[in-house]
């Protein structure tokens, strides 16, 4: 469209910047300001606030409860000199056409012609790395700040991303090889917890495979019983983790930098990592007053299927979850599906039950039961009268798609006991493509 020069994408384009300019930003009290430099402060001010060390109480307990987790070879293998060939990993794990840092070269640059360079850069590498060096001079990153919506007004509507020179990178990548070595740690504290009947793994799949946790680069999936005892232990050993990090950190930075940390920073720093997790306290009540409201396994060979939609009126988005388990409550198929541009929440309730109809169909299942804690729906279904509502060309296809099984019923169930298909609902709108 654009390279026809029309009208319509000159239009097309100025509607579109008019949509995305930031004519202002709410301060920390609320009022809006528009001037340039007021705008600046409050930016600062926001990151600073965010990444402030705040003050925090007494734990001299917690420190005394610590125990040795990092055994002495891991430690030595962390605190050992870095090699030229861990700076050759890391480069080539970087995409070579990842946005470029304040000096313009993409990564691409640096392995195209890595023969040429390859000496000089990797001696300054290994300065920096090796506490030869001060990196004082590349430690500079444009922060690029992305609206999650439309005239952003606040700045938790920004999504910060940092664009670093590639050098910075190499060097981070680095650390971060060296520190996948501590999730191992994590890994055993809780293969420990499983030996000693804490912690119990989650089989999935139709071939029962025993699964308790799963590391990935950017995020870590941890499984295990559900229940009030299991997600307490569960609890005790991330805090575990996080103390031992926090202590083996402080550690280095004594070795290789003479730089001690106060007891209170490091407290501080486990305390607030703590905190994140720490309204999982609340578990216990919710779930016995939940008890009554538990999901509950299908009989036979019949397949349960869940569908629960979260929806954005502001933004008018919205997403579909769904999760199909058998009898054992193994999963068999799950999936979360976007929309967009649905004004109505009953709308999008009725289309995530068309789309656990349709995985239905796609998985080969014959005899399901579907569940969903919209009882306009499920009523709906269920109601031999025609229907004559705004979703009545929905509840037509739904229906129409029941001869296709051997057997299908519809029941309303609770929020309580649709925890699984409404966190997954949640969870699918933070993708912009459907995820299975």
């Amino acid at each position: 469209m654009g390279d026809k020069n029309t009208a319509f994408f000159h239009r097309s384009v100025s509607y579109r910047k008019k949509k995305i300019m930031v004519k202002g930003l709410e301060n920390e009290y609320g009022n809006l300001i528009t001037n340039f430099d007021e705008i600046s402060k409050t930016v600062a001010n926001y990151f600073k606030e965010l990444f402030s060390l705040k003050k925090v109480s007494n734990c001299d307990r917690l420190l005394a409860s610590f125990s040795l987790c990092i055994m002495e070879d891991l430690n030595k293998e962390l605190m050992a000199e870095f090699k030229a060939e861990e700076i050759v990993v890391a480069m080539k794990s970087i995409a070579p056409l990842k946005a470029s840092g304040k000096d313009g070269f993409p990564t691409i640059f640096y392995q195209k012609y890595w023969h040429v360079m390859r000496d000089e850069v990797t001696n300054y590498y290994l300065d920096v790395l090796n506490n030869r060096r001060d990196m004082e001079e590349i430690n500079k990153t444009s922060i690029v700040l992305i609206p999650k919506v439309n005239s952003p007004k606040s700045m938790n509507q920004f999504r910060p991303i940092s664009l670093c020179n590639v050098i910075y990178k190499v060097i981070s990548k680095v650390l971060v090889h060296r520190f996948c070595q501590v999730s191992q740690g994590f890994s055993r504290l809780i293969t420990l917890a499983k030996e000693e009947g804490q912690l119990s793994a989650t089989k999935v799949g139709r071939g029962n495979v025993s699964v308790s946790h799963l590391f990935f680069a950017n995020g870590n999936v941890l499984f295990g019983e559900a229940s009030i005892e299991g997600a307490n232990n569960m609890k005790n050993v991330i805090k575990k983790t996080i103390a031992y990090w926090a202590i083996w950190y402080n550690r280095n930075k004594i070795h290789h930098e003479g730089v001690r940390e106060q007891i209170n920073e490091v407290v501080g720093f486990v305390n607030a990592f703590c905190a994140e997790i720490a309204f999982m306290g609340y578990i216990s009540k919710n779930a016995q007053e939940a008890n009554s409201y538990e999901w509950k396994p299908p009989e036979n060979d019949t397949i349960k299927i869940n569908f629960d939609a979260s929806f954005n009126q502001h933004l008018r988005i919205s997403c579909s979850g769904i999760i199909a388990r058998n009898k054992e409550g193994l999963v068999m198929a799950a999936c979360t599906f976007p929309w967009e541009n649905i004004a109505d929440p009953v709308m999008v309730e009725a289309r995530a039950c068309l789309q656990a109809i349709t995985m239905a169909e796609e998985m080969s299942f014959q005899d399901i039961c579907v569940e969903g804690d919209t009882l306009t729906i499920i009523h709906k279904l269920n109601s031999v009268e025609e229907d004559k509502s705004e979703i009545s060309s929905l509840i037509k296809e739904i229906k129409g798609r029941i001869p296709k099984f051997r057997r299908m019923s519809f029941k309303y169930i609770p929020r309580e006991a649709n925890k699984a298909a409404h966190g997954m609902a949640i969870e699918g709108c933070r993708h912009e493509n459907p995820q299975y």
